[in-house]
């Protein structure tokens, strides 16, 4: 495709690749994406032509900052190197106190790792040819050769994977709030024309394309949920826990008590029967993980932000109209509808074969497991009743009495 487009013998460098967990520790992540993309500018400096080097970052790498976000570089109080060389020295303690005063504070460590690695392009890298692509959330093919392909390993994939198996009944979150979602697809796209445009001139480097879609459609938490709540009621996923229900919970103190009941009680007990059953106990570690995930999370479930994004839109308006049918990038039509609905038939996790069950078989086990958690729920709930009642009774006979 890029020998194609582009109308020269092009020398183009592409680096996607990232370790995008929202857990992993400070050390980890500055090594691999920042220190990473070190390696790859000298890389770039070791090659004997370069048209363009196009950087993978993230719409959210200045999610601190205030809710505008516009498409430049935002500096760190510190040069870059001064980070790299903490890393490169193993001083931990010289990184935590450097990232210590970089304020306001990211939410999590991936977040500022793509801060930093902007920052290292435009500290180190201001005499190469860059373009820097910043996706919003991305989520699966629109159009392209197999609309509806996305893989497992994201963070809002992953949550409507836990949401449609039945394993999250409950979620931390303002159902109002606009998740900014976009297409894989136009996120490969932009890479290209991005990439093309800096390398023809027509873009001034480093060229910095916020590649996102809420200023086009808008996407709250509760459309995104539960239209694919929806859509696995009418294409079952393999390898469910259970019946499918969730709420939305903006209230923490609400969303604990709703989560307790949906969640750790009949983990709990559950786990107690495979204890004693001679099996091993997973569902409460299970969901240990799900809140230290969540909470990395919640972050971006309370907060919105206004991206700008003239450089996005100029990439479109530099193209002919041959080259906009095969690398578009225009977002009218798209809609968490349309990419529900190809997803039974394009993403990877759909494949039944993974799962030992048929479809029926695993709608009675799904159905069954839903009975007992259900009733497990039952009983609880009677027991708090019956130990509220227990405490209550005497003072309330002490003041009928008196």
């Amino acid at each position: 495709m890029v020998s194609v487009f582009f109308p020269f013998p092009a020398k183009v460098t592409v680096h996607v690749a990232a370790n995008i967990s929202f857990v992993k520790p400070l050390r980890f992540m500055l090594i691999n994406n920042a220190r990473a993309l070190d390696y790859v500018l000298d890389f770039c400096r070791e090659l004997k032509k370069l048209d363009v080097l196009v950087y993978t970052s993230t719409a959210y790498s200045n999610c601190n900052r205030e809710k505008v976000v516009e498409e430049e570089i935002y500096r760190l109080p510190f040069p870059a190197q001064r980070f790299l060389d903490e890393i490169n020295n193993e001083n931990d303690e010289g990184m935590n106190y450097l990232v210590s005063q970089c304020l306001p504070k990211w939410p999590n460590n991936y977040t500022f790792s793509k801060c930093l690695s902007e920052n290292i392009i435009l500290d180190k890298a201001a005499d190469l040819p860059i373009a820097i692509v910043r996706p919003s959330i991305i989520v699966s093919c629109w159009k392209g050769i197999k609309p509806g392909y996305v893989e497992e390993g994201s963070g809002m994939v992953d949550l409507g994977l836990a949401v449609g198996k039945g394993f999250v009944r409950v979620l931390h979150g303002d159902p109002e709030i606009t998740l900014d979602i976009i297409p894989v697809d136009i996120v490969a796209n932009t890479h290209i024309v991005a990439g093309w445009s800096v390398a023809t001139g027509r873009s001034t480097s480093p060229l910095v394309a916020n590649c996102i879609s809420s200023d086009v459609k808008q996407c709250t938490l509760h459309n995104y949920i539960f239209t694919l709540f929806d859509m696995v009621e009418h294409n079952p996923l393999p390898k469910s826990y259970q019946k499918q229900s969730i709420r939305i919970q903006k209230n923490v103190l609400l969303y604990w008590i709703f989560s307790f009941f949906e969640h750790y009680a009949p983990a709990a007990i559950i786990d107690g029967l495979l204890n004693l059953s001679g099996r091993k106990p997973r569902l409460l570690s299970l969901y240990r993980f799900y809140e230290k995930a969540m909470n990395t999370v919640d972050y971006f479930l309370f907060n919105e932000w206004n991206f700008q994004t003239q450089n996005f839109k100029k990439l479109e308006q530099q193209l002919n109209p041959e080259e906009k049918e095969k690398l578009y990038l225009d977002l009218r039509g798209f809609s968490i509808n349309e990419i529900a609905v190809t997803l039974p038939s394009g993403a990877p996790f759909y494949q039944w074969e993974v799962d030992r069950k048929r479809i029926g078989e695993r709608k009675r086990v799904t159905q069954l497991r839903y009975l007992l958690t259900s009733s497990i729920q039952a009983i609880v709930l009677a027991l708090i009743f019956g130990v509220i009642y227990l405490i209550i009774s005497p003072l309330l006979q002490a003041i009928k009495i008196s």
